[in-house]
């Protein structure tokens, strides 16, 4: 009886002690990734949504991500930035919500697979709502890569089905260098209760843009009492005319 419970004992300290291992293996790779949550709050469908994590190697060695995967279809990881990072470096994974064939609320998540300096997964939860009501055409403004001093406008159809009083009250920009306006083209019965509403919006890059990239979200503020708020993504570069052929040149006086 006695070797039966020093055996019992001794197979529990062992669990215990695996676990704790496991749990500190764990901590040290969660502190890495910021945010350590998705959320990508009420999105329209047929949009196109993404969100970043960033990695940090605040480790004193070489970090390898081995890879990264969602637990389900409805988010889509995409390769990191990078993968061999040094003490210091960063590395971004960004995260797509598949819009197109997926809908209403989506929980999911987002792993990491590290294999250096130590093995390790930091999981990152992903939650989304995606609406049926409001769909964009195309999912984007996609301004595309423009020279610097070029204007540039786009167009995005904005369609919805449902309460009849439904309208869009404002839009909200926070890029100086974008201004967009929206006007309703349509509405009319729908086939069943409640009405088609199409709204048309227009978004302008100035001239004055300045140089690099865009990744920013126009918000559309509707008269919805629960969800007010559909996001739409601006993507885009402004590229400079002038090009340094050889920046190893000093001038001197």
């Amino acid at each position: 009886m006695r070797n039966i419970c020093r055996l019992a004992c001794l197979f529990l300290a062992f669990a215990i002690g695996n676990s704790s291992v496991a749990s500190a293996q764990q901590s040290w790779a969660d502190g890495l990734v910021q945010p350590g949550r998705l959320e990508f709050g009420v999105i329209a469908r047929g949009s196109a949504a993404a969100r970043s994590v960033t990695l940090t190697n605040s480790t004193g060695a070489p970090l390898h991500i081995q890879g990264v995967s969602t637990a389900c279809r409805c988010a889509e990881a995409q390769n990191p930035s990078k993968t061999l990072l040094q003490p210091g470096e960063k590395a971004t994974i960004e995260v797509r919500m598949n819009t197109t064939n997926f809908e209403k609320q989506r929980d999911t998540t987002l792993s990491i697979f590290i294999d250096a300096p130590q093995s390790a997964e930091v999981r990152v939860p992903i939650s989304a709502y995606i609406r049926t009501d409001v769909v964009f055409d195309p999912g984007k403004v996609d301004l595309d890569r423009v020279s610097y001093g070029t204007e540039v406008n786009r167009r995005v159809t904005i369609n919805y089905a449902g309460r009849p009083e439904w309208q869009i009250r404002e839009l909200k920009v926070t890029n100086p260098d974008l201004t967009a306006e929206f006007k309703e083209i349509k509405r009319e019965q729908a086939p069943a209760d409640g009405i088609n509403v199409i709204y048309q919006l227009q978004v302008k890059l100035s001239a004055k843009a300045k140089v690099g990239r865009i990744a920013e979200y126009i918000t559309i503020v509707t008269d919805d009492s629960r969800n007010p708020y559909v996001p739409l993504l601006v993507q885009g570069e402004v590229r400079s005319d002038i090009t340094i052929s050889n920046p190893s040149i000093t001038l001197q006086s």
